[in-house]
């Protein structure tokens, strides 16, 4: 069971209440409602009740107040003590969790492992993979754009960052929609933030058939 704890934030009063283990699970309910799926709350319910649920509540640092995170914090720990037969993962940026404000009680800390040379090289090619699968790119040049990536991340400046899966994901961004990367990790920040620009962009043109594709704006 998926949350993001940022959207669970926008729906909170602005007089929180005193947390309480109903305020999660009302906000994953109505969730549930709007998605038309309403009949899933009982049976999911259910497995709550006995232990059968992962629930991964996703980017505690993206709380925008200090209120807002008080009370999160509070409604986290309370949930899972109530459901605590099931197992719960929080993530959050670890440069934040070092700040005791954002640390939950009785909770392990873990930190994400980097990627070895051998999932490196998986991730870049169940990348080109679907996106073939979703016509993005044509089945005969994937061979070669994921051998082409594997090779330009090995550079001696982006391959201390490969391993991160988040700036893996931005170097096979850049390369999909550049045909290459940067040289320099200062460029590769630069081409990336330059994309998700465009990307936000697209967003905001009215009426899907008007949307300009983010090669042409890129161009």
């Amino acid at each position: 069971m998926f949350v993001t704890l940022r959207d669970f934030a926008q729906g909170l009063p602005e007089r929180a209440p005193q947390a309480e283990p109903s305020h999660l699970w009302k906000f994953i309910a109505d969730r549930l409602k709007v998605q038309n799926l309403a009949f899933v709350a009982e049976p999911l319910h259910d497995k709550l009740e006995r232990g059968q649920v992962v629930v991964l509540l996703d980017g505690l640092d993206e709380i925008p107040s200090q209120r807002q995170r008080t009370f999160i914090r509070a409604a986290i720990t309370v949930f899972a003590r109530r459901y605590q037969d099931c197992r719960i993962v929080v993530t959050c940026r670890t440069l934040s969790y070092q700040d005791p404000a954002w640390q939950l009680i009785n909770f392990h800390s873990f930190t994400l492992a980097p990627f070895t040379e051998e999932q490196i090289d998986q991730f870049i090619s169940a990348w080109y993979g679907e996106l073939a699968r979703l016509g993005n790119v044509k089945p005969e040049s994937v061979e070669g754009t994921t051998q082409h990536l594997q090779e330009a991340v090995r550079r001696p400046d982006l391959w201390r960052l490969a391993s991160n899966p988040l700036l893996l994901t931005a170097m096979a961004l850049v390369h999909t929609h550049k045909g290459q990367l940067p040289d320099a990790r200062a460029l590769l920040y630069e081409e990336t933030i330059d994309i998700l620009l465009w990307r936000w962009e697209q967003l905001k043109v009215s009426g899907e058939e008007d949307i300009p594709r983010l090669r042409s704006l890129l161009r």
